[in-house]
């Protein structure tokens, strides 16, 4: 209940949930961005002369009239002094259908292109969130470096479709072929570097962009082998520089976000790549483990990757959270990181992580897709990233639109993170006070392991002026997550002690196991005894509490049994119930989460042998 202390009246109602009222009620207001240019049939008014190649391409079909869209990507620039706020965007590879079977001697599908002479473009606008009018200020067609205008259209078909250094066939609206264009490119990522130059990410190769502030194409950075796997001279694609296992990534899932800190660009692929490798992407769609990429902007080299796990890929159809929207750096190491899936309704998966770098890792040559081992990943990757699962914000308490994709997080003024949404109609905002916080031009966040936001789509610019700084319905977001304050926590080298002193001492997402309603921190939330008890921890993860069992109030305890590896791996088929809770689901949930534990490897002087113990966790509502 929401009580006015001065007419001492009740005046709203509110789901009980993981919230803080104290810091302030989610509010969003949207913004349409309505008038949008008109692409028209005749080639693109934008910068760049035409090859003989890109003249013979076909136009538009008459009749064929799409607005500006599309975009893909979103950075902040700045305000104007009367206030309005400024951005840059951009489109991806333009207008497209959905891939289909037209061409009966080539195997498989070809993807639809009605407009293939479509040039790729950076789009400055304003907004001005008084009267919600936009302005666009400054379109910049992009060009290849000789100045040619560029396409959207894929650049070369290695192998069948599926596999490694292939594209899409394009055709277009009749079903004809149409010819490559070897650094056609399909954007979904921009910041704008110091020097005024941008660095965009595409999916194509995948490849990180390098363009100039007129858009001509300074420099594309592709993975090796790229040009070999054709026959074509070096250099025919771009510069091959980045590891030649990204030529591995599923069609249309290449680098996805892109974000800019300390002069490494940070290129997030958007959903793990197919290695090894297969014409059904079958290692790809089976796995959690993502890749991503720091390239230093100096010496132009990839100097580490990063391991990313996808929180849960088990939904089905459009409900499948397996891939990336885009990513946005926080400083001092920190991203927020988009996961979505296709979803459409209330239940959608739209959630903002915080991931953390602690540790550099050397480009990783194994097969880390494929690999399932808690005790391999963790010597792999496990120690190169902290990340904090955060609950997610259900959209219906601050807005009932709804929208596939999001994508191009960022900080901007306020303490605001910006999305815009891929149908390219509208952008979102949501600023949650307190949470970030402008240093100069450095951005801090200052989100405690369980705060999040989870934003169902919709196709509007909005800007949230206010924020629970711990979110969420919990009816909705158990049908959207699973449950409300899943958290994982990573620290290299800490004891089950010092992590519950650290949990508590961060007051935890809410409740004893890790989400739901009250007050408080995660004191007692677990137990270890037995042979593990002294074994460092350097993965924990809690389970959720479930929306009913909050909403009936129930608290419970489960005690498991596990056996840890000597490397730290949690045997996941060694975990039983030694006491139940009284509730099938309580107890699966805990199983999972123990699944996920990872343990710190025994001393070498000891016999390397499996460990056995207990773990207990406590689903218990705080009270005060």
């Amino acid at each position: 209940a929401v009580l006015d202390i001065a007419s001492a009246t009740i005046t709203q109602i509110l789901p009980l949930g993981l919230k803080d009222h104290s810091r302030g009620l989610p509010r969003l207001t949207a913004y349409a961005w309505q008038d949008r240019p008109v692409l028209g049939q005749a080639p693109s008014a934008l910068a760049g002369t035409e090859d003989a190649a890109f003249a013979a391409l076909p136009e538009a079909p008459a009749g064929v009239q799409i607005n500006l869209g599309g975009f893909s990507g979103l950075f902040f620039e700045g305000k104007t002094p009367a206030g309005t706020l400024k951005f840059i965007t951009h489109t991806d590879r333009g207008p497209n259908g959905e891939p289909t079977d037209l061409i009966s001697y080539i195997p498989g599908n070809e993807r639809p292109f009605p407009m293939p002479k479509f040039q790729p473009e950076l789009v400055r606008f304003e907004l001005n969130p008084i009267s919600g009018a936009f302005a666009i200020s400054e379109r910049i067609g992009l060009t290849q470096p000789d100045g040619v205008k560029m396409t959207g259209l894929p650049n070369l078909q290695a192998g069948a479709q599926g596999t490694a250094y292939t594209d899409e066939i394009p055709i277009d609206l009749f079903g004809n072929q149409l010819a490559n264009r070897p650094l056609g490119i399909d954007p979904e990522g921009i910041v704008v570097a110091p020097d005024g130059t941008f660095w965009m990410v595409e999916e194509y190769r995948p490849a990180i962009l390098h363009f100039d502030a007129t858009g001509k194409q300074l420099a594309r950075y592709i993975p090796e082998g790229t040009a070999a796997a054709v026959g074509a001279p070096v250099g025919t694609f771009g510069t091959e520089s980045l590891p030649a296992v990204f030529a591995q990534r599923r069609a249309n899932r290449g680098f996805e976000g892109i974000a800019l800190g300390g002069g490494k660009l940070y290129a997030f692929i958007q959903s793990a790549l197919d290695n090894p490798d297969s014409a059904g992407d079958t290692t790809s769609r089976a796995s959690r483990n993502l890749r991503i990429v720091e390239f230093d902007t100096t010496s132009l080299t990839v100097t580490a990757e990063y391991l990313y796990n996808l929180r849960d890929i088990s939904g089905a159809g459009s409900a499948r959270t397996d891939k990336i929207g885009d990513a946005t750096a926080l400083g001092n190491g920190r991203f927020l990181v988009i996961e979505r899936d296709d979803r459409l309704g209330t239940d959608a998966n739209k959630l903002i992580h915080e991931i953390e770098f602690i540790e550099i890792t050397p480009p990783q040559p194994k097969a880390v897709e494929a690999e399932k081992s808690q005790g391999m990943l963790g010597r792999l990757f496990h120690k190169s990233m902290q990340r904090r699962f955060l609950p997610a914000l259900s959209a219906p308490l601050i807005g009932k639109d709804a929208f596939t994709k999001i994508t191009g997080p960022s900080a901007a003024p306020k303490d605001t993170v910006r999305l815009v949404s891929h149908s390219a109609t509208n952008v979102k905002d949501v600023i949650p006070p307190g949470w970030l916080q402008n240093e100069g031009s450095k951005i801090s966040v200052k989100m405690k392991p369980g705060k999040g936001i989870n934003l169902n789509q919709t196709g509007r610019l909005s800007l949230g002026e206010e924020h629970a700084s711990l979110l969420g319905n919990s009816r909705l977001l158990s049908n959207a997550h699973g449950g409300v304050g899943s958290g994982l926590i990573m620290r290299s080298g800490a004891s089950a002690e010092s992590l519950l002193k650290e949990i508590q001492k961060s007051k935890g997402a809410g409740l004893a196991a890790g989400g739901g309603s009250g007050k408080g921190g995660f004191k007692d939330a677990y137990a270890i005894s037995g042979e593990i008890q002294s074994r460092k921890i350097l993965r924990v993860e809690m389970p959720v509490y479930p929306a009913w069992a909050e909403e009936q109030g129930i608290e419970a305890e489960v005690t498991l049994q596990v056996r840890v590896e000597p490397d730290g791996s949690v045997v996941a088929t060694s975990i039983y119930v030694l006491k139940t809770s009284g509730y099938a689901e309580l107890d699966r949930l805990a199983k999972e989460a123990l699944s996920r534990w990872f343990f710190g490897p025994l001393d070498k002087k000891k016999k390397q042998r499996d460990q056995t113990g207990e773990v207990r966790f406590t689903f218990r509502l705080k009270r005060g």
